[in-house]
């Protein structure tokens, strides 16, 4: 009877989100038309998706993205100088290298794996919050497929909005009347820390995420963590949730700190060099290899099999898309 039990929970918890899944498998397929698609073939190939293609072919080739000893000769592109928070995504695109093995399969993965990320994020929350699951379900595929997603695709780490439901649950959660890490005892008359219950070990969690996931949200989850700690505790004459907002604000700027160690510690060791870190832009236009250079198809060749991402390719050497 418990082994009973337990099989009915389980399929009741799974079946909206397998339900979800489907769809918007089915919605993905039809709305890029990925039956005439080469994966082989990256999905965009031009201005910023250059710099995030050599990102990933550096973590197929050396190891992580801040070095790659086949650009920049002599001594190789180093890119400690150009401080990130994205270790998030950097550890998913090396998981899913390991599989496919090839930059460009690897870089259109991704990219397809956001879009049934946002819909079980985004359906997750509005179930938590009490959403039945048509109207729930109709929200996660909007949300999912908004025309942002795809005009993202150049900055792929913004098209990678699966966190931001996340955050918005949080918000949701400090505005009512238990918010997480901070709560009211009514006994006693005083704020106190509850870090041990679910909502606040989950707050933490997702706040570590958002932390290592960019610097853009990361930055407006912490706008909007503290607004909202504000105006619930205007509302309730008490300043506990505004306490909350800024531990959670705290744990979220220390997971960026965290990110940033690597770009620290060389600015740390090089900094002291005269000319080590400074170059002029002309220099860099004139003896830098052009992106386009380092990712074009083996043939040379650039073909879109897909319809929202037509464009010619950028074969000058353009000093802005680095």
């Amino acid at each position: 009877m418990r082994v009973s039990s337990f099989g009915r929970g389980v399929f009741v918890t799974i079946t909206p989100y397998a339900v979800a899944t489907l769809l918007c498998l089915l919605i993905l397929v039809w709305a890029l038309r990925l039956w005439e698609a080469d994966l082989a073939v990256p999905f965009n190939h031009q201005s910023d998706s250059l710099l995030m293609q050599m990102w990933i072919k550096s973590l197929i080739d050396n190891g992580w993205y801040l070095h790659n000893s086949y650009v920049g000769a002599p001594a190789g592109l180093d890119m400690h100088d150009y401080p990130l928070d994205d270790n998030l995504h950097f550890a998913l695109l090396k998981l899913i290298a390991l599989v496919c093995g090839n930059w460009e399969q690897t870089y259109n993965a991704y990219f397809l794996l956001t879009f049934p990320l946002t819909t079980w994020t985004s359906l997750f929350v509005l179930r938590r919050v009490g959403v039945s699951f048509a109207p729930a379900l109709l929200v996660s595929l909007l949300y999912t497929f908004l025309p942002y997603h795809y005009e993202r695709i150049q900055h792929l780490f913004l098209a990678s909005y699966y966190l931001i439901p996340l955050g918005v649950m949080i918000l949701l959660w400090i505005y009512q009347d238990v918010p997480p890490l901070v709560v009211w005892d009514e006994q006693e008359q005083r704020c106190r820390w509850h870090l041990g219950s679910r909502r606040s070990l989950g707050s933490l969690v997702i706040c570590l995420l958002i932390g290592s996931g960019g610097i853009y949200y990361a930055f407006f989850c912490c706008f909007f963590l503290l607004l909202t700690g504000a105006i619930s505790a205007y509302r309730r004459r008490m300043l506990y949730p505004f306490w909350s907002a800024t531990g959670l604000v705290l744990i979220t700027g220390l997971s960026v700190a965290a990110n940033l160690p690597p770009s620290l510690l060389y600015a740390r060791d090089q900094g002291g060099k005269p000319g080590s870190r400074r170059t002029s832009p002309g220099r860099s236009r004139s003896v830098r290899t052009p992106n386009y250079a380092i990712v074009l198809s083996r043939d040379g060749s650039s073909r879109w099999p897909i319809r929202f991402f037509q464009g010619p390719v950028q074969r000058q050497s353009n000093p802005s898309i680095l």
